[in-house]
């Protein structure tokens, strides 16, 4: 027999090597019987053997075959979770009703079993990838399976690699005292070429022993049905057996392999425990707080018609810390073991630890005991799970309050009352009680909307009492309390309903000294703003206590019509802060500026909060009324300024044109048409003049805009040739926007002291020269600034008309005063320069000149300079801004003095600055003005 079976091997080696070059399944060599190198024998006995290594060794010791087929996987899909534990199931008194029609689940099924490619290796069930050579593996040891199930076992034998082998023989028996029949054997359809060399046959003997064979291709045993959770994979090196009992028993089954060479490893068994039973556990409860529950396990035979007296049910609370088990005797547990009556019922009684809202978890186990019918151990065969919940109201007491107020300042205490249970909180009552030196002012309910409503509520000495009647589940009440206190204190708020239903909080005041004071007003003395402008506040900060204090800074809110832009964000918000690095210093104020865009109209209110350290903290609010911006009005005006009314023949004059915005809008365009008398010969004028119509005596200027509030000026100088008489000047503005505007003056032309010799012959037209160019801008001269930024003017004469010799001084001419401001626009703080020069026009002397410059109301005088007088020229300033200068005794004939002139303006506005100056020759006195645009910061 021996020498048949080793026979029989080298021929299926030799053809498996040279005819079907085989695919290695578990092992990568293979062994064949040595050969005697005596020469007595052509091989040698067993166990003697050699191992043939293929040339694909490496492949094969991967499980690849020859023609570099993908390897087996180390590992397979893990295994689905077992199904979440489920509640106590369908109760008896309401079982679940029947399937209207019954469905036969294998009629659209796969075939029971499937082979290699058709199958799917992605289940749970398999042996193990490695193993000790010769040993034969079984999936299972032990099984517990209800009665009439089918129960499929794996097997299969390991090779001197440790890897399955394919095409092992296997033999299944089943002992004589077991219950149960076998149903199938795996057969892995082997085709025809591997028959040709197939020794081990695969067949069914009797219901108690069957032949099996290790399978050479995959398979997948479905059951022929759909669901794929019963579904059995079966990989190359393995086979199966298929078992199953219609009663209660033990069933051991041996699987044998009979050519393994490890005799003490080539057999296993398996035991397979059939039960008959069913049951069902208990549904989940709600109850209401401190009722007991009862939870029954129903468990019956013979497939539902006997009950299964004599088994256990354990009952197991997961959170013991909210309920344990009644067991009638000693001290509640937490683990029970209920025992099966004679209806089937395993009952157990579970109490709550206390009368209040809470759920226990129930792990729920079936047990079969040892020894009631037939020789079947303790086993476990189900467990579930299921709860049981309590209901009751919960009140929860919630309190805030500020942590620090000002003695006897009135603040609010909120009471936040809630039912977080799910039943209704009945006879709520919400009491508190005032301790000595806290003032009652009065007590509201806040609605949802926010609002606040008088609550009712009822004084009993000290104590507060709110009678809330029922709050629902799920339901919260805020009561807020308001009242004065003069130190610190603390007291507790309670709420109380029926079934002893408590709540408690605890609230904490501190009450200090406020030493800080803040003030806050708008800085427009008529608290008005315009809707699109800027409007400021001034703050001011004092410490009224004899302490520093630090940490000092202001939070001012605007409104929803205020916006404030935020430098270090770049960001328009409602809010300006304002920190102090230093302390506060008693009696020392602090000030800051708020300033704001208006943005909506009405009354417009913005809220300063000073805090510093030691818990201080102060609030004021002020408001302006905001309007809207008046409709777009273009509107210019025009004026001619020549410095005196009369001139001399053969003098000449400088006559300036000044262009005003007084409207709300900008004009674009602006186009001055100035008209001269022909008496005049033009001798130069502002840069960008139109010489087109000089014939006519008509000189024009374009401006490209003008800003609302401002006023540019254009000059002409001119030379008197004509006969004495009167010389008239006009002059006309049209803008794009349609604002138009003319003014007219006239210059008395005197004739000369001594009259020039006659004419010989028709003077010839003088043509203007053309304006004088400066390469490099240089500031402009006194008593001309430059036109829009951009053009040079022409400077006004620095010296008077040379006088004929020997002319008599007549008085003619008289006093002129110009001022001029060197910047236009300015900001608010930022210092204006103005120049001041009093000139005498005259021939003779004027006497005892008092000048005199009245400063509009939101400007400061800084200075006043002059090179005449070696000290202040200020001789006083009255209390209406107007500053007198010191007084000139004596300007000569065509003297010139200049001042310049040191202001400071505090708010944004458009400001008329103006000079006034009379003398002794000149009673009724003569003035200037000029327009200046203070813009806010």
């Amino acid at each position: 027999m021996f020498a048949t079976r080793t026979h029989h091997h080298f021929t299926a080696a030799l053809l498996a090597c040279f005819l079907l070059m085989p695919c290695v399944t578990g092992c990568t060599h293979l062994q064949l019987p040595a050969i005697d190198p005596t020469g007595d024998c052509f091989f040698l006995p067993c166990p003697n053997t050699t191992t043939l290594t293929l040339p694909c060794t490496d492949k094969l010791q991967n499980g690849c075959g020859p023609f570099g087929c993908l390897p087996e996987p180390a590992f397979t899909d893990p295994a689905p979770p077992p199904p979440c534990l489920q509640g106590a199931g369908v109760p008896r008194t309401a079982p679940a009703p029947p399937p209207a029609k019954v469905v036969d689940e294998c009629a659209d099924g796969p075939k029971a079993v499937l082979f290699d490619k058709h199958c799917d290796l992605h289940k749970l069930l398999h042996l193990p990838d490695r193993g000790k050579r010769g040993r034969i593996l079984l999936n299972h040891r032990k099984i517990i399976a209800p009665v009439g199930g089918e129960v499929v076992l794996l097997s299969g034998v390991c090779g001197t690699d440790g890897y399955l082998m394919t095409g092992e023989p296997l033999e299944w028996m089943l002992t004589p005292d077991s219950v149960g029949t076998f149903i199938d054997v795996g057969d892995d359809k082997q085709g025809a070429l591997h028959r040709l060399v197939a020794r081990n046959p695969v067949e069914k003997k009797t219901g108690s022993y069957a032949l099996g064979r290790t399978s050479t291709v995959a398979s997948l045993i479905t059951r022929g049905n759909l669901r794929r959770g019963d579904d059995v994979p079966v990989k190359k090196g393995e086979t199966w057996l298929s078992i199953s009992s219609p009663s209660e028993g033990i069933s051991r089954v041996t699987v044998m392999a009979p050519e393994s060479d490890c005799w003490d490893q080539r057999k296993a068994t398996a035991t397979i425990y059939w039960v008959d039973a069913h049951w069902q556990f208990p549904a989940p409860l709600n109850l209401r707080a401190g009722e007991q529950a009862q939870l029954t396990t129903h468990v019956t035979r013979k497939e539902g018609e006997l009950p299964a007296s004599g088994w256990k049910v354990r009952y197991q609370v997961m959170n013991p810390e909210v309920a344990l088990f009644d067991n009638g005797q000693s001290q509640p547990q937490a683990v029970i073991e209920a025992v099966v009556n004679e209806n089937g019922d395993a009952t157990a009684i579970l109490r709550p630890i206390a009368p209040v809202a809470g759920t226990a978890f129930i792990q729920t186990t079936v047990i079969r005991p040892a020894g009631l019918d037939e020789a079947l151990p303790r086993m476990t065969l189900g467990a579930g799970q299921t709860m049981v919940t309590w209901s009751a109201p919960r009140l929860v007491v919630r309190t805030g309050a500020p942590p620090f107020v000002a003695r006897d300042e009135e603040f609010a205490i909120g009471i936040n009352v809630s039912n977080s249970g799910d039943l209704t909180a009945e006879n709520v009552r919400v009491l508190t009680e005032l301790p000595p030196g806290v003032e009652l002012v009065s007590t509201s309910l806040i609605q949802a909307d926010g609002s606040r409503v008088p609550a009712q509520h009822t004084l009993v000495g000290a104590q507060i009492l709110w009678d809330i009647d029922n709050l629902p589940a799920q339901t919260q009440l805020d009561i807020e309390l308001n009242v004065r206190a003069k130190a610190s204190f603390q007291i507790p708020v309670q709420a109380r309903g029926a079934e002893n239903t408590f709540a408690e909080d605890t609230v904490n005041v501190t009450v200090v000294q406020r030493n800080l004071v803040v003030t806050i007003t708008p800085a427009d003395p008529n608290a008005r703003a315009e809707v699109g402008q800027e409007t400021t506040f001034n703050i001011e900060v004092r410490n009224n206590g004899d302490q520093p204090i630090s940490g000092v800074q202001v939070h001012a809110q605007g409104d929803q019509g205020l916006l404030a832009f935020a430098a270090d964000t770049g960001q328009w918000q409602q809010h300006v802060v304002k920190v102090l690095e230093e302390p506060l210093l008693p009696g020392k104020p602090w000030t800051i500026q708020a300033t704001y865009q208006v943005r909506e109209p009405g009354q417009r209110c913005v809220q300063a909060t000073a805090t510093g350290g030691n818990a201080q903290r102060a609030t004021e609010s002020a408001c302006v009324n905001a309007v809207n911006p008046p409709p777009a009005n273009p509107m210019v005006s025009a004026r001619i300024v020549t410095g005196s009314q009369s001139v001399q023949q053969g003098e000449e004059v400088l006559v300036k044109y000044f262009v005003y915005n007084n409207g709300t809008v900008p004009l674009t365009d602006v186009r001055v048409v100035a008209t001269y008398d022909p008496a005049l010969t033009a001798l130069q004028f502002t840069q960008g003049y139109d010489s087109s119509q000089l014939g006519i005596f008509t000189v024009s200027w374009v401006l490209p805009s003008i800003q609302p509030g401002e006023e540019l000026p254009v000059e002409g100088e001119f030379r008197v040739d004509g006969r004495p008489g009167v010389a008239r000047l006009d002059v006309a503005i049209s803008t794009e926007q349609g604002a138009n505007a003319s003014a007219d003056t006239t210059l008395e032309v005197l004739p000369p002291a001594v009259a020039p010799p006659p004419a010989t012959g028709p003077t010839p037209t003088p043509q203007p020269t053309q304006p004088r160019q400066q390469p490099t801008p240089q500031p402009p001269p006194i008593g001309a600034p430059p036109i829009n930024g951009s053009t040079t003017p022409i400077p006004g004469p620095t010296t008077p008309p040379a006088q004929t010799p020997g002319a008599v001084g007549s008085g003619i001419g008289g006093l002129q005063v110009d001022i001029e401001s060197r910047d236009n626009p300015v900001v608010v703080g930022d210092r204006i320069s103005l120049d001041l020069v009093v000139t005498n026009n005259r021939n003779v002397p004027e006497d005892d000149v008092i000048l005199n410059i009245l400063l509009p109301a939101g400007t400061r005088l800084e200075a006043v300079q002059s090179t005449m007088f070696q000290g202040d020229p200020v001789e006083n300033i009255s209390a209406d801004g107007i500053v007198r200068l010191q007084p000139i005794s004596q300007l000569r004939a065509g003297e010139a003095i200049r001042y310049t002139v040191l202001i400071t303006g505090n708010q944004p506005q458009l400001m008329t600055v103006r000079a006034e100056a009379t003398s002794r020759q000149s009673p009724d006195g003569v003035g200037d003005e000029t327009r200046l645009q203070v813009q806010a910061r």
